[in-house]
């Protein structure tokens, strides 16, 4: 009985180890094919989470030198990132209308655009840039040069419409297929900023809530026609026939469309104004003087008031009488107070 079941049993042992021959045979052949695509899934997932970081990167990056370029752009001192500047650095008080691409300062209201742009990375620096590609120069700190390239514009489309814009390019690359499947390549990203100034705002607000106002009451026809009167330059010419102080004053006031005045001299005292014309240059007439009454009283009431840094902004003492004229002294201690001479023969 027991020689009749040893065939069955053999037959079963030799059934289950071709079954296992099989199963090992399935199991490399579906390795083979299985390995090489969950190798290539995982890379592709790889290269297109790198593809997108670094795109992403790419991106945050422009826009960040955009802004930055823009937050600094009032002061070409100033740092990117604290707001800081050294005050004793100026960039001069008329650069937004002559050293900001707005060459023909009425040219900003009539809509006409004019554009700068530097290429990143930069091969070396200019000591002769302008104020505009000076500051655009800067984002050369902003952008690494490792691996990035690009360029960087400054668009001044006029008041209130100037822009910096950031184009940057990886130098990071897929082959072509890869490309398809997980995105463009090159990677390129553009980030944008306008230009604010709020300092020159808040002050051209203040000017047109308070000065202009003040103008409308302030300037009267009186003023206006005695502003634009024009000096009488053919009196030079000739000199009239002046026989006394007056027709000396009166001469000096035609001459040069002013007209008399008293200006307060430190100390509590006034000096009379002959001829005081609207850019605020005193003259003085001296027909018959004595040397040391001016030298005591007058010489020292004009001394203080040029001094004092008031309304006048310099001084003409004119003598008219040919037989009374000042000495060399008297004129070299007037030079030394800033007061000026003028003979009239």
């Amino acid at each position: 009985m027991c020689r009749g079941r040893q065939p069955a049993v053999r037959l079963q042992i030799k059934k289950a180890c071709c079954l296992c021959k099989n199963l090992c045979g399935q199991i490399s052949l579906e390795a083979g094919l299985v390995l090489p695509t969950v190798l290539l899934l995982t890379i592709i997932t790889v290269f297109a989470g790198l593809q997108v970081y670094r795109q992403w990167e790419a991106g945050a990056l422009a826009q960040i030198t955009a802004e930055r370029l823009a937050y600094a752009w009032d002061h070409s001192g100033k740092d990117h990132l604290s707001g800081r500047f050294d005050p004793a650095v100026s960039d001069g008080l008329y650069w937004r209308w002559t050293a900001d691409l707005a060459g023909d300062p009425l040219g900003r209201f009539s809509g006409r655009t004019q554009d700068m742009q530097l290429e990143l990375p930069m091969a070396r620096a200019q000591a002769l840039w302008t104020l505009p590609a000076a500051k655009l120069a800067k984002a050369a700190l902003l952008v690494p040069a490792a691996g990035l390239s690009g360029t960087v514009l400054y668009r001044n489309g006029g008041l209130q419409q100037r822009m910096i814009a950031a184009d940057l390019h990886d130098r990071f690359q897929l082959s072509a297929w890869l490309a398809k499947l997980v995105g463009r390549s090159p990677i390129s990203e553009q980030g944008t900023a306008r230009v604010v100034d709020p300092v020159e705002l808040i002050r051209l607000t203040d000017m047109s809530r308070f000065f202009f106002p003040q103008l409308q009451t302030e300037l009267t026809l009186e003023w206006a026609k005695r502003v634009w009167v024009e000096p009488r330059h053919d009196a030079f010419a000739e000199t009239p026939d002046i026989r006394s102080e007056a027709q000396a004053a009166a001469y000096l006031r035609k001459l040069a469309a002013g007209q008399a005045w008293v200006l307060p001299v430190p100390g509590g005292l006034r000096r009379v104004v002959d001829a005081y014309d609207i850019q605020g240059v005193a003259h003085m007439a001296v027909y018959t003087f004595s040397e040391k009454q001016l030298r005591s009283v007058q010489l020292v009431k004009d001394a203080a008031l040029l001094q004092s840094g008031g309304p006048v902004s310099g001084i003409v003492w004119h003598f008219f009488k040919k037989d009374a004229l000042p000495s060399e002294a008297l004129r070299r201690e007037l030079a030394a107070a800033g007061i000026a001479v003028v003979i009239h023969q």
